[in-house]
């Protein structure tokens, strides 16, 4: 085995950063044909953790500028967060379902989406409790 295969280093960004290429490809897809869903779920996040282990092992970062890009990166969570918040309360109309059932794990729509004047204030809140939790990760000290 070669000396790169043998090192241990810690590669929880990348880890991370394909969850969240994953979990941005599963809610927000493509809207074409649905042979398409599974290519992008199939091929983007293993090509993106493949580049991303590389860059790690090449870089080999000390904890602290590991500690600082996640930092930034829970910021740039935040801030993007804060801008659908605002977005999301000062939207002109959005959308509701017109009928909702009651399934096994929730509700699921069999209506129909119309668009209804005013703020989307639920979506303004969820986007606000996304930016408080990245934003305290953010600024959170390690020390106990």
């Amino acid at each position: 085995m070669s000396a790169l295969m043998e090192e241990e280093i810690d590669l929880g960004i990348p880890n991370f950063f394909t969850g969240l290429i994953a979990f941005v490809v599963m809610v927000g897809g493509p809207d074409g044909p649905v042979w398409r869903f599974p290519i992008y779920l199939l091929a983007l996040p293993p090509f993106v953790w493949l580049t991303l282990r590389w860059v790690w092992r090449s870089w080999r970062p000390i904890p602290t500028a590991e500690e600082r890009v996640r930092r930034v990166i829970a910021g740039g969570i935040a801030v993007a967060a804060v801008v659908g918040a605002v977005f999301a309360l000062t939207a002109k109309d959005h959308y509701v379902c017109t009928q909702e059932v009651r399934t096994a794990d929730g509700t699921e729509c069999v209506g129909d989406n119309v668009t209804v004047p005013g703020a989307d204030r639920g979506g303004a809140f969820m986007c606000g409790l996304v930016a408080f939790l990245a934003g305290r990760f953010a600024m959170k000290s390690d020390k106990a």
